[in-house]
């Protein structure tokens, strides 16, 4: 059973199909009003990433991402909104010009300090059509331990344009 207790960010991330272009280079770029959806490079790097309304949803383009450690699209999540779910899961629907490789990482902002990451297996599009269903274990010790979560899509090459049709992230129970 699948049911997202995501609506605002979820319809943050339709928006986007309406919203001015944003480039983050070597730093961080708020998408919406309440930073709870960005897009981030390492600041060491040369990194842009953008994004860009398109016909059908949203379109990223990810130029020199090899020049860094990181290039993401992040979004903030709230421990509460995880506590029943077994899986966080990302559907995702997109069309890449290129190879298009990323990975879903739940990151879980420690009360004590510091984070915890777990991520799913990279999602791996060779251009063409992409639906893929991503899901990360839910970790009902480190959720307790943590005072905020974030859900992140590293991606992991140095050149892409993908657009993105649907992006919806969902609790699986």
């Amino acid at each position: 059973m699948t049911k997202s207790v995501f609506a605002s960010l979820t319809a943050q991330l339709q928006a986007l199909h309406n919203a001015p272009a944003q480039t983050a280079a070597a730093g961080h770029r708020p998408l919406a009003p309440d930073a709870k959806l960005w897009l981030s490079t390492d600041p060491e790097g040369q990194a842009k990433l953008t994004c860009a309304p398109a016909a059908e949803g949203f379109t990223l383009t990810l130029e020199d991402g090899d020049s860094g450690l990181w290039a993401s699209l992040g979004f903030r999540l709230e421990p509460a909104q995880l506590r029943t779910a077994r899986y966080l899961g990302l559907l995702a629907a997109a069309e890449s010009k290129d190879l298009l490789i990323y990975t879903p990482t739940l990151r879980y902002y420690l009360s004590s300090g510091g984070f915890a990451e777990t991520a799913a297996a990279p999602v791996v599009a060779a251009g063409g059509a992409l639906e893929q269903l991503s899901h990360i274990p839910v970790d009902p010790s480190l959720l307790a331990r943590s005072s905020g979560c974030e859900f992140n899509l590293f991606f992991q090459t140095a050149q892409f344009q993908a657009t993105f049709r649907q992006l919806e992230p969902l609790t699986i129970n």
